[in-house]
């Protein structure tokens, strides 16, 4: 594996275990984890996840999938991208 695939991989890997462990309810797709970390830089998403995960301790768990998506797909879009 090239060393870039294998390091989207980790990263990858590092933001799903975050996001797993602070939102078990509901996981983004594979699909969507590359999306988002093709558009935006580590620290981008990392703000996005964190405000997405405040927001839905927040909301007691009230927040379904979809919501949760766009949520933090509009944080990360509004944080300027090193990218």
């Amino acid at each position: 594996m090239s060393t870039n695939i294998q390091q989207f991989t980790e990263t990858k890997d590092r933001f799903v275990a975050l996001w797993e462990s602070s939102i078990p309810t509901f996981m983004p797709s594979e699909a969507q984890w590359i999306t988002w970390l093709s558009l935006h830089d580590e620290h981008a998403l990392l703000q996005a996840v964190i405000k997405t995960v405040a927001r839905y301790v927040k909301s007691q768990g009230a927040m379904d999938g979809d919501y949760l998506i766009k949520y933090c797909s509009a944080v990360a879009n509004s944080i300027p991208s090193k990218l």
